[in-house]
């Protein structure tokens, strides 16, 4: 797949869209920009590609549950300003969401996948999610450690976890919540 290319997978029963990218690409990040701005605004926006962009250095080829839960705590930090991305974001929670099985549908059987969720609920308006795979590019067998993919979808609770499963396969559910008030991760009882 073109790392440029948005692929639209939207049906009465999963909708949901696709974007894969490369962090190092600046019009991989515009096109990013342009697909969230609308949901989150110009300036949470503009955070959330800032903490991806600063993440594109790391290394966390194989090391999913790293790259997630550095994701969550580097959108709490304010970088360039004074306020961090959970500030400027509408209401929401970032989890780290994972499957403890193989991936059957993108030919992974690692022991498990993890990804960033974020589940926003804005007042007067239908819940949404936008989830970010960071090792998207090791899990699809592209071995571009800079590849991510985003998930974006009108679905919150349970139908996120549908959402996982009809692109990735596996059984999933979030593990962690972080607690934005101390930095950390809490282990998610659903």
């Amino acid at each position: 797949m073109n790392p440029e290319q948005y692929i639209d997978h939207k049906n009465e029963e999963k909708p949901f869209n696709l974007l894969e990218i490369s962090l190092t690409s600046e019009k991989n990040l515009e096109t990013l920009k342009r697909q969230i701005s609308p949901l989150l605004g110009e300036e949470a926006t503009e955070q959330c590609v800032f903490v991806l962009n600063s993440m594109a250095a790391d290394d966390y080829r194989n090391h999913c549950k790293d790259a997630t839960q550095e994701f969550g705590r580097k959108l709490a930090e304010n970088f360039g300003g004074e306020e961090s991305f959970f500030d400027l974001a509408p209401p929401c929670r970032y989890s780290d969401t994972r499957s403890n099985s193989s991936l059957n549908k993108v030919n992974y059987s690692g022991k498990y996948h993890s990804v960033g969720l974020i589940e926003f609920k804005v007042p007067d308006k239908k819940p949404f999610s936008i989830i970010f795979d960071l090792t998207y590019g090791v899990v699809s067998g592209n071995k571009n450690q800079d590849k991510i993919l985003v998930i974006q979808t009108p679905e919150s609770g349970e139908k996120v976890m549908e959402v996982l499963k009809e692109h990735y396969g596996g059984k999933w559910s979030r593990s962690f919540f972080f607690n934005k008030e101390n930095g950390n991760f809490v282990f998610c009882e659903e």
